[in-house]
This record gives structure tokens, C-alpha cells and sequence, in this order.
């Protein structure tokens, strides 16, 4: 097993290495630092040249990064891909075995035709494996070291994909001090419906009695895949995207990292629907784990 890193080389990629290190030291696995080279151009001779020559900035590249980490300890392996970044980074964590991918919260896939997101989008959309990113390591590499307990945020629901979120954080709290909240967003038309004719109900907060049975619902579901180990249950009602009100209770509950279950769609169903680890990934000011859950047509 391994965790696999993707890197252009940028501030955001310096960080997303630096927190694929501490995992991976916690972990005690190996680290795999995956550059791809975005080729798009003729193919021709003057093209495999300049090709060539981002190769050797590629490697000199990854050099660097290797030896920055290597006083942490870390077993660290380079691995240069040919074409889009996202397609590269899977590729490499299915060969490796990855137990973890990470990539910077920056950095878009070039040569695309429709441009659909950035690279830490796509691999979170599409990749069987669990997917960080980072917008912030020092939370992460902190944690690592024992020096501070990770506040974890955990988007629950009814699906598959939510109770594999769930079952993931177990991976953290075997090697480090977390503090586990679960946040739910509800739909207050949902909670009229089940009150008295003509009472209002408001969004946000302040719903405690007219969601005592979703309470208990919850707190069912999430110790059956938790057993003992404690946790908080957050609650929210609100209209709109869930992922907006997901991250508001993120940031309420002081959040480092953000766990949501990510399904992984067909294509044209992913552009339709939209997802709610999609929208987190794009809102979140903290850090971010994608978790697939069974797929959708």
C-alpha cells in the first residue's frame, strides 16, 4: 500500500506533499510523488523534443521534492505520467495500490475539451480510491506529529456512499487524536410536512422539535458503523445546494478536514446532478477527503 501525491511543483502541491509525508509516515507506507506532463502538441519530431526537455524539469523536479523529505523519513518514489494530470494520478494509484491519493486544492487539467473542473474535481469524481485535498497541511502534518487533536467533519445521510465516509475516518483515529463531529442537512419543507398544520418552520437552527426522531435515526445509523468510539451530531436545515450548508457547519464546528462520500457517476449524470463532494471540494476553506461509495448509472 501506498500513498500516492500528485505534484505540478506549485505552492498548493508543496503543501499537498507535505500532508501526503505526515499520512504517509503515520501510516507507515510509502510515498509516491506523481508528475504528469500535459502533452497535447503534433506528433513530430520538434514535439518529442520539447517533450523531452519537460522531462528533464520534470525529473530534476521530483529530485527536489525527494530529498526535501527525505529527513522525514518517508520512503519516497517518482513516477512521471504522459498526458492529463488526472487520468496520470489514477493510473499511478492503481499500480501502486494507493491507499490515499492526494493533490493541491489548485491546479486545472490542461488540453481539455470543456474544461470540467479542476484536476482535484476529476479525481475525486472518478477515482475508486479515497481522494485528499489539501488546502491546508500544517493542520494535517501537526496531528501527525502528536502535537494536536484533527477536527473532523463527517457528512452524513442515508446513502451507501455517506456510511462509507463514515467507516473511512477509522483510518485517521487509528494513528492520531481525532474529534469526530457528523453533520446532516435536512430540508425544512420535509419538517413542515410532519408538524401542524401552518406552522413555520424556519431555516437553519431551532428545529430540536421537529427532528427528534431524525435525531435518533442518525445517531443509530452512526453508531452502528462507529461502535464505541464517541462522536457529536450536528444538524442544519436549509434550501439550496446541502453543500453549502455542509460547509457552513464545517466551519461551525472548526473543522480541519471535511470526510463526504463521493459517488461515482456517469459523466453526463455527474454534469446534470451535480454532487455534494463536488460542491464541498469548490466551497470548502479546509481540507477535504472524497470516499467513493457504490457507483450510479
Amino acid at each position: 500500500m501506498t500513498v500516492v501525491c500528485g505534484t505540478d511543483f506549485s505552492e498548493s502541491a508543496a503543501r499537498a506533499v507535505d500532508a501526503a509525508a505526515a499520512l504517509a509516515r503515520a501510516w507507515k507506507v510509502d510515498l509516491v510523488l506523481v508528475h504528469a506532463l500535459e502533452y497535447f502538441g503534433a506528433d513530430d519530431a520538434g514535439a518529442w523534443s520539447l517533450l523531452e526537455a519537460e522531462r528533464g524539469r520534470a525529473e530534476s523536479g521530483l529530485a527536489q521534492e525527494a530529498a526535501r523529505l527525505a529527513a522525514s523519513g518517508v520512503p519516497v518514489r517518482v513516477e512521471i505520467g504522459i498526458g492529463p494530470s488526472d487520468v496520470a494520478l489514477l493510473g499511478a494509484a492503481t499500480s501502486r495500490g494507493a491507499r490515499l491519493l492526494v493533490v493541491g486544492a489548485l491546479g486545472r487539467r490542461g488540453g481539455s475539451l470543456w474544461r470540467l473542473g479542476s484536476t482535484a474535481d476529476r479525481v475525486a469524481q472518478t477515482s475508486p480510491f479515497p481522494v485528499l485535498v489539501v488546502r491546508d497541511a500544517s493542520s494535517i502534518t501537526e496531528w501527525a506529529r502528536g502535537q494536536r487533536t484533527l477536527e473532523v467533519l463527517v457528512g452524513i445521510d442515508r446513502t451507501p456512499s455517506s456510511d462509507a465516509a463514515l467507516a473511512w475516518v477509522a483510518e485517521i483515529e487509528s494513528v492520531g487524536s481525532c474529534h469526530v463531529t457528523c453533520g446532516h442537512v435536512y430540508w425544512p419543507p420535509e419538517m413542515k410536512e410532519k408538524s401542524q398544520a401552518g406552522e413555520a418552520i424556519p431555516i437553519g437552527s431551532g428545529h430540536a422539535g421537529h427532528v427528534k426522531d431524525l435525531v435518533v435515526e442518525l445517531r443509530a445509523r452512526v453508531a452502528g458503523l462507529r461502535g464505541s468510539r464517541p462522536f457529536e451530531l450536528r444538524l442544519l436545515g436549509g434550501l439550496g445546494r446541502p453543500a453549502d450548508h455542509l460547509v457552513s457547519i464545517a466551519e461551525s464546528a472548526h473543522a480541519d478536514l471535511v470526510v463526504v462520500g463521493a459517488n461515482q457517476r456517469a459523466l453526463l449524470s455527474r454534469i446534470w446532478h451535480g454532487s455534494v463532494s463536488r460542491g464541498v471540494i469548490d466551497q470548502a476553506p479546509m481540507n477535504v477527503v472524497c470516499v467513493t461509495g457504490p457507483s450510479e448509472g
